[in-house]
């Protein structure tokens, strides 16, 4: 009948993405602050400050992902700041215990999906666009 088909299995649940969960935060977006004692490493970003939505934001993609069912096995975040804050909030909703480790690949630039997240099974990766954009498409164009 015309229309679109539903992509979700009985029960009314999604299959799992073919591609991980991705969260990106635009720059700008995030209160810029010094790391915490030890992360001098991390890098800061430049931006105004919206915390109140970007946590919102952060919250919900992570309840999101709880809700769904989907098993985060490794949480890779881009060095810069407001980055990582976003993966540690959207890992606490997740309530599974993880620690967000920091991709260099991610930190701005461009990336192959494929290399960032090899091995590590079920990833949420936290990062920036269009970078994302860019590494779905690539990922998702079949010539």
């Amino acid at each position: 009948r015309g229309g679109r088909r539903s992509s979700a299995a009985p029960g009314g649940v999604s299959p799992s993405p073919p591609h991980p969960p991705l969260v990106a935060r635009p720059v700008g977006s995030w209160p810029a602050r010094a790391p915490a004692p030890g992360r001098a490493h991390i890098q800061r970003d430049r931006g105004p400050f919206r915390a109140d939505k970007g946590v919102r934001q952060a919250e919900w993609a992570g309840r999101a992902l709880a809700e769904l069912g989907v098993h985060i096995e490794a949480c890779l975040t881009s060095p810069k700041v407001r980055a990582l804050e976003t993966a540690r909030i959207a890992c606490d909703q997740l309530d599974l215990g993880l620690e967000p480790e920091i991709e260099d690949d991610l930190r701005g630039g461009g990336f192959e999906l494929a290399s960032v997240t090899a091995g590590r099974g079920e990833v949420l990766l936290v990062g920036h666009e269009p970078d994302f954009s860019n590494a779905i498409a690539e990922e998702s164009t079949p010539w």
